[in-house]
């Protein structure tokens, strides 16, 4: 290398796996670098060397198809070309002759490498399975536990030969602060934003995109977003699981995100709407995610305020017929209050979905429970969502009967039917 380098040439210095016991100190790379100017270091890590004047050149997975925007009769030979697809579609075939993407295959193709998030040994392990089954099926099996790959070739080191060995390999040394965030991070829904961190979680996020555990999905917004890496995702779950610290992990997350929906509520019908929208928008994997916790804890009740607490997000995010859903199968478990507030959105979600009759019958149990209750406020409220939805119906209204003074002197006033005087509106919505 000395003489290489004396010479006038230059030397390139291929350092390959240089993780956990392979890994060389900075010191002894920085000596290899001062033997002459025509020397270059070009090494393979999970993370930085913390060389001086290092060079970072980062090895992303390959693009994925984005999320909802593949349509089987025009889309196909634009899916055909990312990348994942490509890979995915040339190992498949090695198991499986003849294999292409279709326009019947090609949406559980999709899903696939998403799911993979275009990580090339996971793409290679899955295609494998090709031979046996198909896209959609392989899919479904596994959604829920993408680890369970394997199978590698002999040959290969142990870490490409298993989904598991991949991310034992990648956590292998984590200092404790960064595997306690990384077991708490694996529960969230990918793209998650930072209201999931605390400000002390700063130096082992750091650590973890460092070791491409973590990744940043979106660096252009208003605030970095970030997901758990699969096979990490995964692996650590299992972890928890194993455990028994699982659910301890949800009802965490179950409570972080209740907080979060608590704040935005009574700013979304200010000056703040749109921001908080957008917060609300971004989380709503999140959001489900903690719904169905808490309902399948039993935590009713707190499900019912996160529904209630996303009023705007159900409609905003094209989420009608789940929030109606919701509505009704929380109603029947929480107080009468919670039940009428939240039988009444029902009604304003249904009345959204070119319902206004069903939505006319929604708004009137939830009056019918609003006055038991004697919540003027909670009554006013629902009776202007009716009257909305009485007009959507084109029904003509019908006035409620009124008292008026008897024509004799001293005798029982009578009743009679019409629209009420002008001063009268606001005593009918309050009453």
């Amino acid at each position: 290398m000395r003489a290489g380098a004396a010479g006038g040439g230059r030397v390139l210095l291929l350092l390959d796996g240089c993780d956990h016991e392979a890994r060389p100190a900075p010191v002894d790379v920085t000596r290899l670098l001062d033997t002459g100017p025509g020397v270059v270091v070009l090494a393979t890590a999970l993370e930085p060397l913390g060389v001086l004047g290092e060079r970072l050149f980062p090895v992303p997975p390959l693009p994925v198809p984005p999320d909802g925007e593949y349509d089987e009769d025009t889309d196909l030979e634009r899916l055909c070309a990312v990348p994942s697809v490509e890979l995915f579609t040339v190992c498949a075939a090695r198991a499986r002759p003849g294999f292409a993407v279709t326009g019947e295959n090609g949406r559980a193709v999709a899903g696939l490498c998403a799911l993979l998030d275009g990580l090339p040994a996971a793409l290679e392990l899955a295609a494998a399975r090709t031979r046996w089954y198909e896209p959609a099926t392989l899919l479904s099996r596994l959604r829920d536990r993408p680890g369970q790959l394997h199978g590698g070739p002999a040959g290969a080191p142990e870490r490409h030969r298993s989904l598991t060995a991949l991310a034992e390999y990648g956590c292998r040394g984590l200092p404790a602060a960064e595997r306690a965030l990384l077991d708490r991070l694996c529960v969230y829904r990918p793209g998650f934003g930072t209201h999931a961190l605390e400000r002390a979680d700063e130096p082992a996020v750091d650590g973890l995109l460092d070791r491409g555990v973590l990744a940043l999905t979106d660096r252009a917004g208003a605030e970095p977003r970030y997901a758990v890496r699969e096979p990490f995702r995964s692996y650590r779950g299992a972890a928890l699981e194993g455990r028994g610290e699982l659910t301890a992990a949800r009802d965490e997350h179950a409570e972080r995100y209740h907080r979060l929906v608590t704040a935005a509520a009574p700013r979304l019908d200010g000056t703040e709407q749109a921001r908080w929208l957008a917060v609300l928008g971004a989380e709503t994997a999140n959001v489900l995610a903690a719904l169905e916790h808490s309902h399948a804890r039993g935590a009713t009740e707190r499900a019912a305020a996160l529904v209630l607490g996303c009023r705007q997000m159900w409609p905003a995010r094209g989420l009608l017929r789940e929030g109606v859903a919701w509505c009704d199968r929380l109603a029947a478990g929480v107080p009468q209050a919670a039940a009428a507030r939240l039988t009444d959105l029902g009604g304003e979600l249904t009345a959204a979905l070119g319902d206004p009759a069903e939505a006319v019958r929604r708004h009137r149990t939830a009056l019918a429970d609003g006055k038991r209750l004697g919540d003027r406020g909670l009554s006013a409220r629902i009776t202007a969502h009716l009257g909305a939805a009485l007009l959507a119906t084109g029904a003509p209204p019908r006035w409620p009967r009124r008292s008026t003074p008897s024509a004799t002197p001293g005798g029982p006033p009578t009743s009679s039917t019409g629209p009420p005087p002008p001063c009268a509106a606001w005593a009918i919505c309050a009453a």
